[in-house]
């Protein structure tokens, strides 16, 4: 909803429109799973960091996880 808001929002000459995604870490080892998850919280931020400095190649209003799109 947040990304259809915002789709058509003006920005400055020369920039780039607003992209809003989201990004589900997954089963991740943390306390309050008692560390039981599949993946480190490092692994995690990869994937995030990954999403979050991509030009133009990621669409916008997806939900996202390291391996690509999810559906919803």
């Amino acid at each position: 909803m947040l990304a259809n808001e915002f789709r058509d929002t003006p920005l400055p000459a020369g920039r780039q429109g607003i992209k809003i995604n989201s990004v589900t870490p997954g089963y991740t080892a943390t306390d309050l799973n008692h560390f039981q998850g599949t993946q480190t919280v490092e692994e995690v931020v990869k994937a995030i960091i990954k999403y979050a400095t991509m030009d133009n190649d990621i669409p916008s209003g997806k939900f996202l996880k390291d391996e690509g799109e999810i559906d919803w």
